[in-house]
């Protein structure tokens, strides 16, 4: 009469209970990390159980022995495809880095020129008190000194001029410079 073999997950069970911890300790040997070394075990052991009919005795040395070849083959595989992955990454940064830098040039003329067309659009006026307040930091006082007006003139000039900067800005299309330019040359 033949031997009745055990349940297959009856092994498996076996299995997990006494090697998933040294098998967690060698992933992590190798990975470095908690989380792939998780990941090094499991697969590991679905490819245990691809082969669950190979091991007749659990507790044997030759069935420890292979297991643990199965986990650092996993966890080498893992490492593998992590240096794979950063070398990549690596690569798409110094690529990306050299398109920002070529980006951020044609960003900066694009700017330009936009702010060349909102301070072209801008009655001489408000341009006059822009110029003062922002590119030359001028107090209210000191721009109403140069400008020749009065401060609260200088006040409500810098703050029409910032609203109508925030509209030229916000919308880049030429109908709206157009508009606010023809506003203007025709004293709308």
């Amino acid at each position: 009469m033949k031997a009745k073999e055990k349940d297959p997950y009856i092994i498996l069970e076996e299995l997990y209970r006494l090697y998933e911890q040294k098998m967690y300790r060698l992933a992590y040997s190798v990975l470095r990390d908690e989380g792939q070394a998780e990941d090094a075990v499991q697969d590991a052991f679905c490819k245990i159980y691809e082969m669950l009919d190979k091991f007749k005795d659990p507790e044997s040395v030759k069935t420890k022995r292979f297991i643990m070849k199965i986990v650092k083959n996993k966890a080498i595989d893992q490492y593998r495809r992590n240096r794979r992955e950063y070398e990549l990454m690596e690569e798409v940064k110094d690529e990306t880095d050299c398109f920002a830098a070529n980006d951020g040039k044609i960003r900066t003329v694009i700017d330009r020129e936009l702010l060349s067309q909102i301070m072209n659009a801008l009655p001489d006026d408000y341009k006059e008190v822009i110029v003062c307040r922002t590119f030359y930091e001028l107090t209210v006082r000191e721009t109403a000194d140069v400008v020749g007006v009065s401060e609260a003139a200088v006040r409500k000039r810098f703050e029409r001029a910032k609203k109508m900067i925030q509209n030229l800005s916000g919308e880049n299309n030429n109908e709206k410079m157009e508009k606010y330019e023809l506003g203007f040359k025709t004293g709308r």
